[in-house]
């Protein structure tokens, strides 16, 4: 029950033993690999313990397994002993945490598709009626309606018409050339629109 530690000396013979966790095992032994260095990989035994001053489970390792020798190492070997209130309490926190990652995951996932939305929003496309809101060159706050930009998928650069004055050619008279970045959609967003 409970795990039972052994220490073996340089020589690989049993120096001490003693347990520890005793009633507060939750799993039986299991393995996993560890980073130990930046480029060296372990494989760990390790055993779910609870931890009654969190109040939730912990990891407790056992062993690492640098080599199938046991010299100057101390290997721990587990046996499920939890009561069945400590299990339940178990099972409670981790459908408590997989619910939390759940909603924060859920949560993320709205929040980016949102920034995805106002960025598609406020793309300067031909038509759009925009007000520059950053920048030096042209100043902020004029508005101006989009006649032209460097790449549809991906502007960087717009062109504004300031007023609809055109000259001979057909071309805009009173325009300013703007960063992509500093532009906003004059239109309200939808899901903004008051009803």
């Amino acid at each position: 029950m409970a795990i039972n530690w052994t220490r073996y000396d340089a020589n690989g013979k049993v120096e001490t033993t003693r347990t520890s966790h005793e009633g507060l095992v939750l799993s039986g032994a299991q393995r996993r690999f560890i980073q130990i260095m930046s480029d060296v990989w372990e494989s760990e035994s390790f055993c779910l313990v609870w931890d009654e001053a969190k109040g939730k489970a912990v990891d407790v390792s056992l062993c690492i397994h640098f080599s199938q020798e046991f010299k100057n190492i101390e290997v721990g070997r587990c046996s499920k002993d939890a009561h069945q209130d400590l299990l339940d309490a178990h099972e409670a926190n981790e459908a408590a945490e997989k619910a939390a990652e759940e909603a924060a995951e859920r949560a993320h996932d709205a929040q980016v598709r949102q920034e995805r939305e106002m960025l598609d929003w406020h793309r300067p496309e031909n038509g759009k009626v925009m007000q520059v809101v950053r920048g030096r060159k042209v100043k902020k706050g004029t508005i101006g309606k989009v006649f032209w930009v460097d790449n549809f998928r991906n502007p960087s650069r717009a062109g504004l018409a300031l007023t609809q004055r055109k000259n001979a050619k057909g071309f805009y008279q009173d325009v300013a050339w703007v960063s992509a970045e500093y532009l906003q959609n004059m239109k309200v967003h939808p899901e903004y629109e008051v009803a």
